[in-house]
């Protein structure tokens, strides 16, 4: 299992044999007056490097958020940019000593359902 547990743990048994897996993280990422934060968008790359952890014993993966600020689906709007994805495994740095290596490709697509409710999926 991972370092962190994840918000969501699902099993589907048949019996008393797990048939399959897959954990989910969730976020929901406020409007507020400090506009769209930059502890927020490294929170989900945290939350991707655990669900990273759990794909080796899991059917999927996924992480699902929700914003009603528009800045967080901008790419390129942050030193951490939620707005495209991850295109190679790299690592993300908020500061010295806040760091994250991905080992997996993301591509972040976000939802927009009206100008204050935007979801964005990443599954694997």
């Amino acid at each position: 299992k991972g370092v962190a547990r994840c918000d969501i743990e699902l099993g589907i048994y048949y019996g008393e044999t797990c048939k399959a897996k897959a954990y989910v993280e969730l976020k929901h990422f406020r409007k507020s007056a400090n506009a769209a934060t930059t502890d927020n968008r490294f929170a989900l790359f945290l939350d991707l490097k655990n669900l990273e952890t759990y794909k080796s014993t899991s059917d999927i993966c996924c992480e699902i958020v929700f914003s009603n600020d528009k800045n967080y689906t901008i790419a390129g709007k942050s030193k951490i940019d939620i707005g495209n994805g991850v295109s190679s495994p790299k690592e993300i740095i908020y500061t010295e000593t806040k760091k994250v290596s991905l080992d997996g490709q993301y591509t972040f697509q976000w939802d927009t359902f009206s100008e204050n409710c935007h979801f964005l999926k990443v599954l694997f």
